[in-house]
């Protein structure tokens, strides 16, 4: 039932980002010296005053005890008309991220606009 809720929620962004918002993420990565996850997207739109925020699954411990975790961008303004290109950086802090250490993909419903890093053990 979880991987059918998920299916539909993918076909639904990814059919939303066709008809309305255009994304693409461009780059994803760590920033250890203000222990960030920071994503650059390309977006349409009518404005470019669009926030993203990132929508998180559960965290997994592999059998080999390695972490890992997906999250979805998502656009706070799904509906805006495509007619403008916009790119925008985005910083998140990871202050208070449980899933650490990890391996971390992020990205938009379809695979093609997806990246993967590593995100170490908290700061001390």
């Amino acid at each position: 039932m979880k991987n059918y809720s998920r299916s539909l929620i993918g076909i639904f962004l990814a059919f939303s980002s066709f008809t309305a918002c255009s994304m693409n993420l461009i780059d994803a990565s760590y920033d250890p010296a203000t222990d960030e996850l920071v994503f650059k997207i390309a977006y349409r739109g009518t404005h470019p005053k669009h926030t993203f925020t990132v929508s998180w699954e559960a965290c997994r411990t592999l059998s080999d005890g390695h972490r890992e975790i997906f999250g979805i961008v998502l656009d706070s303004d799904p509906t805006d008309p495509a007619n403008l290109e916009f790119e925008k950086t985005e910083r998140i802090r990871l202050k208070d991220f449980s899933c650490r250490p990890a391996t971390v993909t992020i990205g938009l419903a379809s695979p093609l606009y997806r990246r993967t890093l590593t995100v170490p053990a908290r700061p001390k």
